[in-house]
């Protein structure tokens, strides 16, 4: 019986394990095929942290990045968003790039059915180089839409920024702006109104800035271009051009230190200065170190240094004062009063506490440059512009040869042209210009060896711009160069083949005879001339001169044309084709366009600028000032545009130069803005008008008129010039007014 029960035993263990075996292997292969399911039903995208590069292998970047791509085609970038609520599952951008290494990138429109992703769009693009390639979304027209911007560089070293809108159409993305330049490319972001924010109007359109070097012997000459959206159009168009000469480049960044605040202030001096006697001469012995992040003031002369706490900053009419204590004694107190002087030099005065009756020796008054001014290290300084050295590098064999020429080559480029090593706000800068028209600009930075040759033995060269702020860093990759023995002998130059250029575009120019005309009927500006001139090699059949308004959408507000040659000067009194005045204190777009009998096209951008205009009206004269910005819900210019903030200074300074002119006159300020709702009455924005006239009257004392002739009052929207809902104009009812009344 023992036995039988052993045996009956040892049988039900058996065919237990033999049941549990099974169901091992049928769970673990149901397991394999839903996970298999799963990741074709939810598949991830995983973003690299760098860009791939051009060196990156396929199979390398499939392995780690679970996307649908196609064979040859290697990843770039990804964006993950959710452009259409309708498709339940994920939405790809995929940027990517075919295996051979010289060929344009692709976008691509994915999106995921619940099953697996579908192509839905792709289009080739302008950008040539993955490693400076970059995707990103912004509501950039302000329709409260998410457009699609690429930007990087093609094989010239152009930069390039395409930007994508989304349509309802047969392509789900269609091309909105596409920009090339060989300087570069920033958006000119503002403040929208809490209308926006909260969904129920639209916002303004963010302009493009394009910087693009002119071709002059001056490296920091340039010209800026501003693109601005047409909603007509549905495209960003060429509003404005602005030459900006390298003398003005200076005077352009000590004006916006001036007006950027204390900080701005701050930035500026941060550092190591020298002190510079009367007959120009760096004496290094004696110095300021100022310290704004640590907050401290460091003055060492005569082999001793004392030390002060940086207690405040304020802003005075011609610089910076600063508030000090001494660490050592803190009794003694320390007021340093800075004045610009240039963009290298400042000049410091001290004063010392009277209240200790310690009179100040005045060693520390005088000029002092920044250290970084002083001297430039190695072979690179001001006095040789040129070298000869070979360098190795990412970017090929580069050759510096003393003639002011360069060579690069690499195994997919090469270029030759001009270069030059300069000096800007103590940095040393290297310009490449091509024999094709490139150009290129890097700040320099050296390696630890100098060799005996006076040859730095490695270098990096950092893409940068100059620009109205200084000099500024683009969001691309250093280049590090390493200097070889020896320059090869000059290669043949191949012959090229002779290329038939076709006849130029017709060539524009136009000017104005007054920088700011004043349409008010008090006979003086009351008509602006404006000059036009038109060349070509075969006859103009058309031209066309459009004026529009100054803020988004830009509407058409006069226009002047024919056909055949335009006349040499035209006159305009300000009004539009439907009688309405222009607003005052602000500049209109000029597009000037000319076409020949060869259906060649050309446009001129420019601007007419309009004065502070005077109304006169039952009771007294009335300025109405427009163009006045203030920071969206508050009474101040905290975080606009440098830009904006310069304009608005402008403004209020004429205003105050009118206002003297009519001393017998009290000033009344009035604060107008924007009703909220359709039926508002305008009143709940009274307070913030009100604050807004005040902080205007605040600007008006310190830029020299009585406080004794001025009030403020804020009207909120119960004036308004523009209906409600009339998004064209609604820009027109926030305003500030000047009522003078004997």
């Amino acid at each position: 019986m023992n036995a039988r029960f052993f045996r009956v035993l040892t049988l039900i263990v058996f065919l237990l394990s033999a049941v549990g075996v099974w169901r091992l292997i049928v769970l673990t292969r149901n397991a394999e095929i839903a996970q298999s399911e799963g990741v074709e039903r939810h598949t991830r995208i995983i973003t690299p942290e760098k860009p791939a590069l051009e060196t990156a292998d396929a199979n390398m970047v499939s392995d780690t990045i679970l996307v649908p791509l196609n064979v040859g085609e290697v990843l770039v970038s990804v964006l993950t968003q959710d452009f259409d609520p309708e498709i339940p599952g994920d939405e790809q951008l995929l940027l990517y790039r075919n295996a051979e290494p010289n060929g344009s990138l692709y976008l691509s429109y994915l999106a995921h059915n619940g099953h697996a992703y579908q192509r839905l769009w792709t289009k080739e693009t302008a950008v040539t180089r993955p490693w400076t390639a970059a995707l990103d979304t912004k509501d950039l027209i302000g329709d409260h839409s998410l457009s699609v911007l690429l930007s990087g560089m093609n094989d010239d070293g152009k930069h390039i920024l395409t930007v994508f809108k989304q349509t309802q159409g047969a392509e789900p993305f269609v091309p909105i702006a596409d920009i090339q330049t060989t300087g570069s490319i920033t958006i000119q972001e503002t403040t929208r109104n809490q209308a926006y924010q909260r969904g129920n109007t639209r916002g303004a359109s963010f302009p493009l800035l394009v910087y693009e070097n002119l071709n002059t012997a001056n490296p920091q000459d340039q010209v800026e271009m501003v693109y601005t959206y047409n909603p007509t159009r549905e495209r960003y168009e060429q509003s404005e051009l602005i030459q900006i000469l390298g003398s003005q480049v200076e005077q352009r960044v000590i004006q916006n230190t001036l007006n950027g605040g204390s900080r701005s202030f701050e930035a500026f001096i941060e550092g190591l200065w020298y002190f510079v006697d009367s007959k120009g001469t760096v004496d290094t012995s004696q110095y300021i170190y100022f310290d704004p992040v640590g907050r401290e003031l460091v003055f060492y002369g005569d082999e001793t240094q004392q030390v002060f706490t940086w207690q405040s900053s304020s802003m005075t009419r011609s610089g910076l004062s600063i508030a000090g204590q001494n660490i050592s004694v803190t009794t003694l107190g320390r007021s340093v009063d800075i004045e610009i002087s240039s963009a290298k030099r400042i000049k410091v005065t001290v004063v010392e506490d009277v209240k200790l009756k310690i009179g100040s020796d005045k060693i520390w008054d005088g000029f002092y440059e920044k250290i970084s001014d002083v001297a430039a290290p190695g072979s690179f300084n001001t006095s040789v512009s040129y070298i000869e050295a070979e360098y190795n590098g990412s970017m090929g064999k580069l050759l510096f040869f003393p003639s002011g020429s360069y060579e690069l080559s690499s195994s997919n480029i090469g270029r030759m042209g001009k270069y030059m090593f300069f000096d800007f706000n103590g940095e040393t800068l290297l310009e490449f210009r091509s024999d094709d028209g490139g150009r290129e600009l890097y700040l320099v930075e050296y390696g630890e060896t100098l060799k005996e040759n006076g040859i730095w033995e490695a270098l990096t060269l950092i893409p940068v711009r100059i620009g109205v702020r200084g000099i500024q860093r683009l969001r691309e990759t250093p280049i590090s160069l390493t200097e070889s023995s020896g320059i090869e002998e000059e290669p043949v130059e191949e012959e090229l083949p002779a290329i038939v250029e076709d006849l130029p575009a017709p060539l524009l120019g136009f000017r104005t005879s007054l920088a700011y005309f004043s349409p008010d009927n008090d006979g003086v500006d009351d008509e602006l001339t404006m000059f036009l001139d038109a060349q070509a090699a075969s006859p103009i059949v058309s031209w066309s001169l459009e004026i529009r308004e100054p803020q988004s959408p830009f509407q058409l507000f006069y226009r002047f044309g024919g056909t055949g040659a335009p006349p040499s000067r035209l006159t305009w009194n300000g009004r539009s084709s439907r009688g309405e005045l222009v607003q005052a204190a602000s500049d209109y777009t000029v597009i000037f366009t000319a076409e020949d009998s060869e259906g060649r096209t050309t446009s001129l951008n420019s601007t007419i600028g309009v004065d502070v205009l005077i109304v006169r009206e039952e009771g007294g004269l009335r300025l109405q000032v427009p163009s006045i910005i203030f920071r969206g819900d508050y009474a101040d210019f905290i975080g606009l545009a440098q830009e904006t903030v310069e304009n608005n200074n402008r403004v209020l300074r004429r205003v105050a130069e009118i206002l003297a002119k009519f001393p017998d006159y009290h000033v009344q300020v009035e604060g107008h803005a924007n009703r909220s709702s359709l039926n508002s009455d305008g009143s709940e924005l009274t307070a913030l008008s009100e604050a807004r006239a005040k902080a205007v009257l605040e600007m008006l004392v310190s830029f020299g008129i009585s406080r004794n002739r001025l009030t403020a009052i804020g009207m909120g929207g119960r004036k308004p010039v523009a209906e409600f809902g009339d998004v064209d104009n609604y820009w027109k009812n926030r305003r500030v007014e000047f009522l003078l009344i004997r």
